[in-house]
């Protein structure tokens, strides 16, 4: 599918609008005033044809523009509201990169070396949650008052190398000092997220700590906002063209980037 500058873009890959155009086209930066390659001039002295300043000034904007990756490493506090109405803090640690594309923008879904939650409090039991994907829901079970975390992807291949779940979200349970794969409650179901989402290789730590309320209660409105991330949507099938034809793995199976994990018996 092409974006608005006529460049080709990966979003048959993903499943959320996660390839918001967030800057002007980099291709700009490389033009005079006049709108001509700034390049010529000095080019045309050395004797070479207008075919071999073209492809030279080609080369140089893929090297500069196409496939760059940018990476961020974001530390900040997050005040969370809980299903009972209490308020907790948790510290959440992302190491991202985003590969943007020709033409401004992205060319593909976020990819995270780590998204970690840890939980500030001394009167609660709560090891670091730590792994490759989106936090969207921590809460208490009610049956059990464990602690649940459910999280989500931008993408196809996260879903087809985790299992294929179906609603396309993981949840974790913190229990016995761990935590462990299991199957999302059903009182999670259908609410809506309360952790940040919308963080990119844009932001820096400091100004996201002192943001982080008013981007949170706004995120659900941003162009960009993959829709299962609003909530913990039971009937979302956007990942359904990525296997359509594979079906669920076992909870804690085939499960690739998951290995850390144990699951609940």
């Amino acid at each position: 599918m092409k974006n608005e500058f006529g460049v080709i873009s990966m979003s048959d890959e993903l499943v959320g609008p996660r390839l918001a155009m967030r800057e002007p086209p980099c291709i700009a930066d490389s033009l005079t005033d006049s709108g001509t390659p700034a390049p010529q001039a000095p080019l045309r002295r050395l004797g070479m044809t207008a075919q071999a300043v073209a492809a030279v000034f080609l080369i140089a904007l893929l090297a500069g523009c196409s496939n760059a990756s940018s990476k961020a490493d974001l530390s900040w506090v997050e005040p969370v509201k809980l299903a009972s109405g209490a308020e907790i803090s948790i510290r959440r640690h992302v190491v991202m990169r985003h590969t943007r594309a020709l033409g401004g923008g992205f060319s593909s879904a976020p990819v995270y070396q780590t998204s970690s939650v840890e939980l500030l409090s001394d009167n609660e039991a709560f090891a670091k949650w730590d792994a490759t994907f989106v936090p969207l829901l921590l809460d208490k079970d009610p049956l059990t008052n464990e602690w649940v975390l459910v999280a989500g992807a931008d993408e196809c291949s996260p879903w087809l190398r985790n299992g294929r779940p179906r609603p396309p979200y993981w949840a974790f349970r913190f229990r016995g000092g761990a935590w462990l794969r299991d199957a999302i409650p059903a009182s999670f179901l259908s609410r809506p997220s309360n952790l940040f989402v919308e963080m990119d290789v844009d932001d820096d730590s400091e100004a996201l700590a002192k943001e982080i309320r008013v981007r949170k209660a706004t995120q659900a409105s941003q162009p960009k906002h993959a829709p299962q991330y609003s909530r913990i949507d039971p009937t979302f099938g956007g990942f359904e063209r990525c296997g359509r034809d594979r079906p669920s793995g076992a909870i804690g199976v085939d499960e690739l980037d998951l290995k850390a994990f144990g699951s609940v018996k």
